[in-house]
C-alpha cells in the first residue's frame, strides 16, 4: 500500500507537492511523510518541511511504539488466560507444616486435575501411605506436635521434589491465590482439633 501511495506521490509535479505541504491539514501524516521525502528527493525546498519532518517522524514513531504495546498487552492477555492457575509449590508445603499434610497433597491433585496431568492415582496411594505412617507413630495416643510439624513438612518436601517435578515440572502456570484455601484450611482443622481435642491433644 505504501509502495502505491509513494509511487502516486512521484507522479505528482513540483507545484502538486507543495499544494500538499501547504493544504497539510487535508492529507494523513503518511500523505506529507511521504511528498516530504519527495520533495528532499528532488531538491524541492519549502519552509514548512524541517520543521515538519521531525515532528511527523515521532508521531510516526509514537504510533509505531503504541501498536508494538498494544501487540504484547494481548499476547500477554492471550497468555493469561490459556495458562492453568495452580497452587504453587510453596503453598503446597506451607498448606502441608500449618494444616496437614493431607490437604497440601489434596491441592497437589487440584493442580493435577487443572492441567489434566497424570500421577492422581500415584499421589494419591502416596498421601494414603503417608498418613498411616505418620498415624503409626502414635498408636498410643500420645501426639507431639514437634513431631506432626516435622513429618508434615517431609510431606510437603516429597510432594514438591518428586511429585511435582515429575508431573508438573516444565508447565507453565500462574499462581492461584493461596489464602482462600489455607482460611478453609486452618478453619477446618481447628475445629477437628476443637471437636475432637481428646483424640488430638493429650489431656493434661
Amino acid at each position: 500500500m505504501s509502495e502505491t501511495k509513494a509511487a502516486k506521490i512521484a507522479s505528482k509535479t513540483n507545484y502538486e507537492l507543495v499544494q500538499i505541504i501547504e493544504n497539510r491539514d487535508q492529507f494523513k501524516d503518511e500523505i506529507i511523510l511521504i511528498t516530504i521525502q519527495e520533495m528532499e528527493r528532488r531538491g524541492v525546498t519549502h519552509e514548512a518541511i524541517t520543521g515538519l519532518k521531525e515532528n511527523l517522524v515521532k508521531s510516526q514513531a509514537g504510533k509505531l511504539l503504541e501498536s508494538i504495546r498494544e501487540q504484547k498487552d494481548k499476547q500477554a492477555e492471550f497468555v493469561n488466560e490459556n495458562v492453568p492457575a495452580l497452587y504453587s509449590p510453596q503453598t503446597i508445603y506451607f498448606a502441608s507444616i500449618l494444616i496437614n499434610f493431607v490437604f497440601g497433597g489434596i491441592l497437589f491433585l487440584m493442580n493435577l486435575f487443572a492441567t489434566k496431568s497424570k500421577g492422581k492415582i500415584e499421589t494419591s496411594i502416596f498421601i494414603l501411605l503417608f498418613l498411616l505412617t505418620e498415624y503409626s507413630f502414635f498408636k498410643d495416643g500420645q501426639i507431639d506436635p514437634v513431631l506432626i510439624l516435622l513429618l508434615n513438612g517431609i510431606g510437603g518436601i516429597a510432594l514438591n521434589m518428586l511429585f511435582w517435578k515429575r508431573y508438573l515440572g516444565g508447565k507453565v502456570y500462574k499462581k492461584r491465590p493461596a489464602w482462600k484455601p489455607l482460611l478453609i484450611g486452618m478453619a477446618v482443622s481447628l475445629a477437628l482439633m476443637y471437636f475432637f481435642g481428646n483424640l488430638i491433644i493429650p489431656a493434661a
